[in-house]
Protein backbone atom coordinates (compact mmCIF):
# COMPACT_ATOMS: atom_id res chain seq x y z
CA UNK A 1 0.00 0.00 0.00
CA UNK A 2 1.42 3.17 -0.81
CA UNK A 3 2.00 6.00 1.73
CA UNK A 4 -0.26 8.62 1.06
CA UNK A 5 -3.25 6.19 0.35
CA UNK A 6 -2.33 4.64 4.02
CA UNK A 7 -2.28 8.41 4.98
CA UNK A 8 -5.69 9.28 3.61
CA UNK A 9 -7.60 6.11 4.56
CA UNK A 10 -6.26 6.69 8.43
CA UNK A 11 -8.00 10.18 8.22
CA UNK A 12 -11.05 8.88 6.54
CA UNK A 13 -11.22 6.75 9.61
CA UNK A 14 -10.90 9.39 11.64
CA UNK A 15 -13.44 10.89 10.88
CA UNK A 16 -15.98 8.41 9.27
CA UNK A 17 -15.21 5.43 11.94
CA UNK A 18 -12.57 2.09 11.88
CA UNK A 19 -15.18 0.25 9.40
CA UNK A 20 -14.23 3.32 6.37
CA UNK A 21 -10.47 1.72 7.01
CA UNK A 22 -11.46 -1.70 7.28
CA UNK A 23 -13.77 -2.00 3.92
CA UNK A 24 -11.35 0.17 1.55
CA UNK A 25 -8.25 -1.99 2.83
CA UNK A 26 -10.02 -5.56 2.07
CA UNK A 27 -10.52 -4.22 -1.38
CA UNK A 28 -6.93 -3.32 -1.45
CA UNK A 29 -5.98 -6.56 -0.51
CA UNK A 30 -7.88 -8.12 -2.25
CA UNK A 31 -6.45 -6.62 -5.52
CA UNK A 32 -3.17 -8.04 -4.69
CA UNK A 33 -4.36 -11.43 -4.02
CA UNK A 34 -6.03 -11.36 -8.00
CA UNK A 35 -3.40 -9.12 -9.76
CA UNK A 36 0.08 -10.26 -7.83
CA UNK A 37 0.14 -13.89 -8.83
CA UNK A 38 4.20 -14.02 -7.98
CA UNK A 39 3.31 -13.33 -4.20
CA UNK A 40 -0.30 -15.54 -4.44
CA UNK A 41 1.76 -18.13 -5.41
CA UNK A 42 4.05 -17.86 -2.72
CA UNK A 43 1.43 -18.46 -0.30
CA UNK A 44 -0.16 -21.14 -2.54
CA UNK A 45 3.04 -23.02 -2.04
CA UNK A 46 3.26 -22.54 1.33
CA UNK A 47 -0.16 -24.26 2.50
CA UNK A 48 0.44 -26.67 0.47
CA UNK A 49 3.44 -27.48 2.45
CA UNK A 50 1.68 -27.11 5.74
CA UNK A 51 -1.45 -29.00 4.82
CA UNK A 52 -0.36 -32.26 2.41
CA UNK A 53 -2.65 -34.10 1.31
CA UNK A 54 -5.77 -31.79 1.84
CA UNK A 55 -8.55 -30.78 -0.51
CA UNK A 56 -6.54 -29.30 -3.34
CA UNK A 57 -9.18 -25.85 -3.20
CA UNK A 58 -7.87 -25.35 1.02
CA UNK A 59 -4.31 -23.38 -0.31
CA UNK A 60 -6.46 -21.10 -2.34
CA UNK A 61 -9.35 -20.63 0.50
CA UNK A 62 -6.52 -19.97 3.13
CA UNK A 63 -4.36 -17.82 0.62
CA UNK A 64 -7.35 -15.46 0.15
CA UNK A 65 -8.06 -15.73 4.01
CA UNK A 66 -4.54 -14.68 4.85
CA UNK A 67 -4.48 -11.72 2.31
CA UNK A 68 -7.67 -10.01 4.00
CA UNK A 69 -6.53 -10.90 7.50
CA UNK A 70 -3.52 -8.94 7.02
CA UNK A 71 -5.62 -6.04 6.06
CA UNK A 72 -6.61 -5.73 9.37
CA UNK A 73 -3.11 -4.97 10.95
CA UNK A 74 -3.56 -0.93 9.27
CA UNK A 75 -6.88 -0.89 11.04
CA UNK A 76 -5.69 -2.12 14.13
CA UNK A 77 -2.46 0.39 14.33
CA UNK A 78 -5.08 2.92 14.48
CA UNK A 79 -7.20 0.85 17.12
CA UNK A 80 -4.32 1.04 19.53
CA UNK A 81 -4.11 4.49 19.16
CA UNK A 82 -7.77 4.54 21.04
CA UNK A 83 -8.18 3.65 24.51
CA UNK A 84 -10.05 0.66 25.27
CA UNK A 85 -10.19 -0.51 21.60
CA UNK A 86 -8.35 -3.25 22.08
CA UNK A 87 -7.30 -5.68 24.84
CA UNK A 88 -3.93 -8.05 25.15
CA UNK A 89 -3.37 -10.69 26.92
CA UNK A 90 -0.23 -11.58 27.44
CA UNK A 91 0.52 -15.99 28.26
CA UNK A 92 3.92 -16.88 29.49
CA UNK A 93 4.98 -13.65 30.81
CA UNK A 94 6.13 -15.23 33.59
CA UNK A 95 9.20 -16.81 30.90
CA UNK A 96 10.46 -13.70 30.99
CA UNK A 97 9.76 -11.52 34.11
CA UNK A 98 13.90 -12.11 35.76
CA UNK A 99 16.16 -12.51 33.24
CA UNK A 100 17.05 -10.89 30.10
CA UNK A 101 17.69 -11.96 26.78
CA UNK A 102 16.47 -12.03 22.95
CA UNK A 103 12.57 -12.25 21.58
CA UNK A 104 12.50 -14.01 18.77
CA UNK A 105 9.41 -12.20 16.65
CA UNK A 106 7.90 -13.75 13.35
CA UNK A 107 5.79 -12.56 11.04
CA UNK A 108 2.61 -14.51 12.90
CA UNK A 109 0.07 -11.39 13.33
CA UNK A 110 0.78 -8.20 14.63
CA UNK A 111 4.38 -8.11 15.99
CA UNK A 112 2.99 -3.85 16.93
CA UNK A 113 0.89 -5.00 19.82
CA UNK A 114 3.34 -7.61 21.31
CA UNK A 115 5.65 -4.30 21.33
CA UNK A 116 3.39 -2.04 23.11
CA UNK A 117 2.20 -5.07 25.46
CA UNK A 118 5.85 -5.65 26.04
CA UNK A 119 6.86 -2.12 26.94
CA UNK A 120 3.46 -1.58 29.42
CA UNK A 121 5.34 -4.37 31.86
CA UNK A 122 8.43 -1.33 32.08
CA UNK A 123 11.41 -3.81 30.43
CA UNK A 124 14.15 -2.27 28.36
CA UNK A 125 13.36 -2.96 25.07
CA UNK A 126 15.08 -2.76 21.63
CA UNK A 127 13.60 -3.64 18.70
CA UNK A 128 15.60 -4.56 15.48
CA UNK A 129 13.66 -3.89 11.86
CA UNK A 130 15.44 -4.60 8.86
CA UNK A 131 15.42 -1.61 6.01
CA UNK A 132 13.25 -1.86 3.01
CA UNK A 133 13.20 0.85 0.80
CA UNK A 134 9.97 0.00 -0.31
CA UNK A 135 8.46 0.07 3.17
CA UNK A 136 7.24 3.74 3.33
CA UNK A 137 4.58 2.42 5.99
CA UNK A 138 6.92 0.69 8.16
CA UNK A 139 9.12 3.98 8.64
CA UNK A 140 5.57 5.73 9.62
CA UNK A 141 5.27 2.27 11.98
CA UNK A 142 8.58 3.04 13.43
CA UNK A 143 7.90 6.90 14.23
CA UNK A 144 4.62 5.73 15.61
CA UNK A 145 6.57 3.60 18.24
CA UNK A 146 9.18 5.95 19.12
CA UNK A 147 6.20 8.16 20.29
CA UNK A 148 4.95 5.59 22.33
CA UNK A 149 8.42 5.08 23.86
CA UNK A 150 9.72 2.00 22.42
CA UNK A 151 13.01 2.09 20.90
CA UNK A 152 13.43 0.74 17.61
CA UNK A 153 16.87 -0.35 15.77
CA UNK A 154 17.02 -0.10 11.22
CA UNK A 155 19.06 -2.73 10.69
CA UNK A 156 20.48 -1.13 7.38
CA UNK A 157 23.71 -2.50 6.48
CA UNK A 158 25.72 -5.17 8.50
CA UNK A 159 23.21 -7.05 11.46
CA UNK A 160 26.41 -8.33 12.93
CA UNK A 161 27.78 -4.47 13.63
CA UNK A 162 24.46 -3.47 14.80
CA UNK A 163 24.22 -6.97 17.05
CA UNK A 164 27.48 -6.12 18.78
CA UNK A 165 27.23 -2.33 19.37
CA UNK A 166 27.34 -0.67 22.40
CA UNK A 167 23.71 0.05 22.77
CA UNK A 168 22.96 -3.85 22.13
CA UNK A 169 25.41 -5.03 24.64
CA UNK A 170 24.08 -2.39 27.37
CA UNK A 171 20.59 -3.37 26.90
CA UNK A 172 21.27 -7.48 27.55
CA UNK A 173 24.01 -6.31 30.42
CA UNK A 174 20.91 -4.01 32.28
CA UNK A 175 18.43 -6.92 32.37
CA UNK A 176 16.41 -5.98 29.11
CA UNK A 177 15.72 -7.82 26.17
CA UNK A 178 16.22 -7.44 22.11
CA UNK A 179 13.39 -8.02 19.54
CA UNK A 180 14.20 -9.32 16.14
CA UNK A 181 12.33 -11.13 13.23
CA UNK A 182 13.58 -14.86 12.75
CA UNK A 183 11.86 -15.74 9.58
CA UNK A 184 12.58 -13.01 7.26
CA UNK A 185 15.93 -11.41 5.71
CA UNK A 186 16.34 -8.12 5.09
CA UNK A 187 19.68 -7.55 3.85
CA UNK A 188 21.43 -9.22 0.71
CA UNK A 189 24.29 -11.26 1.29
CA UNK A 190 22.89 -11.74 4.59
CA UNK A 191 24.42 -14.37 7.07
CA UNK A 192 22.18 -17.15 7.18
CA UNK A 193 21.55 -20.34 9.21
CA UNK A 194 19.58 -23.39 7.31
CA UNK A 195 17.21 -25.46 8.86
CA UNK A 196 14.61 -28.14 8.03
CA UNK A 197 10.99 -27.04 7.69
CA UNK A 198 7.88 -28.94 6.38
CA UNK A 199 9.89 -30.75 4.53
CA UNK A 200 12.43 -27.81 2.45
CA UNK A 201 15.60 -26.32 3.74
CA UNK A 202 14.96 -22.30 4.57
CA UNK A 203 17.25 -20.20 5.33
CA UNK A 204 16.62 -17.63 8.80
CA UNK A 205 18.92 -14.93 10.04
CA UNK A 206 21.89 -16.50 12.00
CA UNK A 207 22.14 -13.44 13.35
CA UNK A 208 19.78 -14.07 16.94
CA UNK A 209 21.21 -17.36 17.04
CA UNK A 210 24.81 -16.59 17.01
CA UNK A 211 24.31 -13.75 19.46
CA UNK A 212 22.37 -15.51 21.65
CA UNK A 213 25.53 -18.58 21.54
CA UNK A 214 28.42 -15.72 22.01
CA UNK A 215 26.27 -13.69 24.95
CA UNK A 216 24.51 -17.11 26.55
CA UNK A 217 21.49 -15.51 26.76
CA UNK A 218 18.19 -17.49 26.11
CA UNK A 219 15.60 -16.89 22.67
CA UNK A 220 12.49 -16.50 23.41
CA UNK A 221 10.13 -17.38 20.44
CA UNK A 222 6.45 -15.66 20.86
CA UNK A 223 3.41 -15.13 18.33
CA UNK A 224 0.57 -12.61 18.22
CA UNK A 225 -2.62 -13.96 17.30
CA UNK A 226 -5.84 -11.85 16.87
CA UNK A 227 -9.31 -13.31 17.94
CA UNK A 228 -11.91 -10.82 17.28
CA UNK A 229 -10.91 -7.53 19.07
CA UNK A 230 -8.96 -9.29 21.81
CA UNK A 231 -5.32 -10.36 21.02
CA UNK A 232 -3.17 -12.63 22.65
CA UNK A 233 0.80 -12.76 22.89
CA UNK A 234 2.46 -16.03 23.90
CA UNK A 235 5.77 -16.27 25.53
CA UNK A 236 7.09 -19.63 24.63
CA UNK A 237 10.20 -21.01 27.25
CA UNK A 238 13.36 -20.18 26.36
CA UNK A 239 15.79 -21.90 24.08
CA UNK A 240 19.29 -22.23 24.82
CA UNK A 241 21.98 -21.92 22.26
CA UNK A 242 24.86 -23.94 23.97
CA UNK A 243 27.89 -25.77 22.52
CA UNK A 244 30.68 -27.15 24.33
CA UNK A 245 33.36 -26.24 21.72
CA UNK A 246 33.92 -24.26 18.30
CA UNK A 247 32.97 -26.92 15.76
CA UNK A 248 29.63 -27.71 17.56
CA UNK A 249 28.55 -23.84 17.15
CA UNK A 250 26.60 -24.58 13.66
CA UNK A 251 25.09 -27.61 15.12
CA UNK A 252 23.97 -25.75 18.30
CA UNK A 253 22.45 -22.71 16.17
CA UNK A 254 20.67 -24.93 13.95
CA UNK A 255 19.11 -27.08 16.41
CA UNK A 256 17.87 -24.13 18.15
CA UNK A 257 16.55 -22.55 14.68
CA UNK A 258 14.91 -25.71 14.45
CA UNK A 259 13.21 -25.50 18.07
CA UNK A 260 11.89 -22.33 16.35
CA UNK A 261 10.65 -23.43 13.57
CA UNK A 262 9.00 -25.94 15.25
CA UNK A 263 6.98 -23.84 17.54
CA UNK A 264 6.30 -21.89 14.38
CA UNK A 265 4.30 -24.64 12.63
CA UNK A 266 2.10 -25.58 15.42
CA UNK A 267 1.23 -21.78 15.30
CA UNK A 268 0.45 -21.73 11.86
CA UNK A 269 -1.42 -24.70 11.52
CA UNK A 270 -3.86 -23.77 14.55
CA UNK A 271 -3.86 -20.50 13.01
CA UNK A 272 -2.66 -20.20 9.16
CA UNK A 273 -4.67 -16.88 8.29
CA UNK A 274 -2.10 -15.10 10.42
CA UNK A 275 0.81 -15.76 8.46
CA UNK A 276 2.16 -12.67 7.11
CA UNK A 277 5.14 -13.78 5.10
CA UNK A 278 3.98 -12.99 1.15
CA UNK A 279 7.58 -13.90 -0.32
CA UNK A 280 8.79 -17.89 -1.27
CA UNK A 281 9.86 -18.82 2.63
CA UNK A 282 12.23 -21.60 0.80
CA UNK A 283 14.19 -22.01 -2.53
Amino acid sequence: MKIFIYRLLSLAARLFGFWFFSFFTWIITGGFYFFFPGRRRASLDFYRALFPGRSRWLPWRLAWRQYHHFSTVFVDRLRLESPGEINIITEGREEIRHGNGILLMSHVGNWEVAARAFRGFGMKLLIFIGERQDEAIEKEVKSDLAGAGITTVVASENEDQVFNSFESIRCLKEGGFIAIAGDRLWLPGQKTISASFLGHVVELPRAPFGFALALKVPIYPFFTIKEKSEFRVIIHPPIYVEAASRGERETAMRGAAERYLSLLEVTLRAHPDHWYHFEPFWK
